[in-house]
Order: structure tokens, then C-alpha cells, then sequence
């Protein structure tokens, strides 16, 4: 079974590459953590993510392993499908190694809104919270999708039923848990709740902060390929440089 699941997702990304490619720290993270799962000295009972295994034993390290770890085939290969397509897009927008970086820091934050939220429930209705354990990229996951529904345009997923691009998200959340159970509901919502920290909130101004401005490029690619694309031999940098306002001669009053 893992022979072919691993033959499925090969399938996938060279299709992928062979129609636009996947950017490097995608492809990267899609072969870790396909090494991970077939490797047997990995187990996920290990490292996966709960509150009495990372914050009352101070197994901190889960934070980092627990989102490259996968139960089963299944587990594994809907997530890295899942990837290809939203990692690729959010790459090529922000480049690559901003990607990385929110992709680490993704996870990280992801793993503690799971462990905050795990603990208030804890307190407020039964310890079994504080005992669940939970390992997978489905947080990331949750996260990307949210911001790149942030950044297109917005509009109505086509189907039978009229649903936002931007309130995808909380129906693809409920419609998980309601077609997969075992799924976890709260890490889940701790990706969505990251991803809105990061369109709507203060995140996205620590990263810009660490990897500089988000569309530094973005504006000199476009207008390069447009030049391109119309056959004008036109420089990039002089297209896309905003126009300066005219001089105007100072004209001598005749008397």
C-alpha cells in the first residue's frame, strides 16, 4: 500500500512539473515527508502533539516533528495532493524563501493555538483534552488556504450551493469533519485561526519584517512578461517605472 501511495504522489507532482511545475521548497517538503513516512524508524506515536506530552513534559521538539508526521496512506497522500496545489501558488506569489520561512513559523504557531485551544477545553470541561494527540500537515494546510483565498479576488466557489471564496475555509473545516471523524477538528481550526492572524492580524507584518516586503519583486516580473507577451522591446525597469510628472520652462513675461 505505501508502494503505491508513494507511486500516486509521484504521478501527481510529475504531472504537476510537467504542466507548471513545482517551485523547490515545495517539491522539498513534499519529499520529506514522504521520507518520514516510509522511513521505520519513525513512529508518530512520538511525537505527536498533545498537551501532556509537549507542555507538562517540556517535549518542545513535537512542535517542529509532530506536522511532518502521517497516521496512514491516506493521511499522507491527501495532504501532499493538498500541497502541491496550495503551496505552489503561495510560493510563486511570495517567493520561495519567504515561503520557507512562513512555513516554519506556520507550523510552529499552528501547534500552539492547537495546544492553547486543547488546554481551555481542558479546563473548562474534562481532562481528556489535555490526552489528545494529533500529527499531520493538515494545520499548514488550513493556513495556505486561507491566505491565498485572502489573496484572490473575491467571488463564489462554483457548486450547487453559493459559498465565498473567503468562507471556504470554516465549510471545508466542517465538511472534513463530518466525512472523516478520526480528522482533528481543532487542529484544523487552529490553521484557519493562523492564517486569519496572518491576512487580518499581526502576523504578516512579523514576517514582513524578517523577510522583508511582501511584493518586492512581484510588480518587475509582471511588468517584464507583459513587455514580453506584447513584443515591445521596451526595458523592464524603464516600463515599469512610474512616470515623472513634467517640467514646465519658466516663460519670460514680455513688458
Amino acid at each position: 500500500m505505501e508502494e503505491l501511495l508513494g507511486s500516486y504522489i509521484i504521478f501527481l507532482i510529475l504531472l504537476f512539473i510537467e504542466t507548471k511545475g513545482i517551485p523547490p521548497i515545495t517539491l522539498a517538503i513534499i519529499i520529506l515527508n514522504m521520507f518520514i513516512f516510509l522511513a521505520p524508524e519513525f513512529n508518530a506515536g512520538e511525537v505527536c502533539l498533545s498537551v501532556n506530552t509537549t507542555f507538562y513534559a517540556c517535549e518542545w521538539q513535537r512542535l517542529l516533528l509532530a506536522p511532518l508526521h502521517h497516521i496512514d496512506v491516506d493521511h499522507l497522500g491527501f495532504n501532499m495532493a493538498s500541497l502541491v496545489w496550495k503551496g505552489s501558488k503561495l510560493e510563486r506569489r511570495v517567493g520561495s524563501a519567504r515561503f520557507m520561512f512562513s512555513i516554519l513559523i506556520f507550523g510552529l504557531l499552528t501547534g500552539v493555538a492547537y495546544l492553547s485551544i486543547k488546554a481551555a477545553l481542558a479546563c473548562l470541561l474534562t481532562d481528556r483534552f489535555n490526552m489528545d494527540c494529533a500529527v499531520g500537515f493538515s494545520g499548514i494546510l488550513f493556513a495556505l488556504k486561507v491566505i491565498n483565498n485572502g489573496h484572490s479576488t473575491d467571488g463564489n466557489i462554483p457548486g450547487p450551493f453559493l459559498i465565498k471564496r473567503r468562507d471556504a475555509c470554516w465549510t471545508e473545516l466542517i465538511l472534513i469533519h463530518m466525512l472523516s471523524p478520526r480528522s482533528s477538528f481543532v487542529g484544523h481550526l487552529a490553521g484557519i485561526l493562523i492564517g486569519l492572524a496572518y491576512v487580518k492580524g499581526p502576523l504578516k507584518m512579523m514576517i514582513n519584517w524578517f523577510t522583508g516586503k511582501e511584493y518586492g519583486n512581484v510588480r518587475f516580473a509582471e511588468c517584464y512578461h507583459r513587455s514580453r507577451s506584447a513584443g515591445l522591446d521596451v526595458h523592464p525597469e524603464r516600463e515599469c517605472r512610474p512616470a515623472s510628472p513634467p517640467r514646465y520652462r519658466r516663460q519670460r513675461r514680455r513688458c
